[in-house]
């Protein structure tokens, strides 16, 4: 699959469980996703660690300020041949944008984490789009990607569908 640029996005709903860490680094290694952008990771700057040892590739994170919330990271297969120019993220766990070329394209790409709060969410979504045109290289080739905690229907917000009939 030389030169097809394959990315995926999965709000993971914490990653400090070894088994499930390890599960899920292994299913992403076996599908041969490039880069994935990953939610609600849980990750701190205190078990950063952990996922660095466990993913065989690189690892950009925004940490999140509980491990119990938040977090958002991008991870990159270690056999994908491409050159980082720069990242940035921010330090509330929700946003982090990668800029990097890949086989004489320049690409950027941005991971959020948005808040589940109508009213937070909107806010955040405004800042976000005023981080994304501040820090990305090539708003011509940019992917976003993320969990932006949307739904369009109301069904969709319910944690036991079986009770909507």
């Amino acid at each position: 699959m030389t030169g097809e640029l394959q990315i995926a996005t999965i709000n993971v709903r914490g990653l400090n469980d070894s088994n499930k860490r390890k599960t899920f680094l292994k299913w992403i290694e076996n599908k041969h996703i490039n880069i994935t952008c990953i939610q609600e990771t849980f990750i701190t700057e205190t078990n950063l660690e952990k996922l660095q040892d466990d993913w065989n590739g690189d690892v950009f994170v925004s940490a999140a300020p509980s491990s119990h919330s938040r977090g958002c990271a991008i991870l990159i297969r270690k056999d994908f041949d491409y050159h980082l120019i720069n990242h940035t993220s921010d330090n509330e766990g929700r946003k982090i944008i990668l800029n990097f070329s890949y086989l004489g394209q320049t690409y950027s790409i941005a991971c959020l984490y948005a808040p589940n709060n109508d009213n937070h969410r909107k806010e955040f979504l405004i800042q976000a789009k005023k981080w994304i045109e501040q820090h990305a290289i090539n708003l011509n080739s940019l992917v976003v990607c993320g969990d932006l905690n949307t739904t369009l229907y109301p069904i969709d917000r319910m944690q036991d569908h079986t009770k909507a009939a």
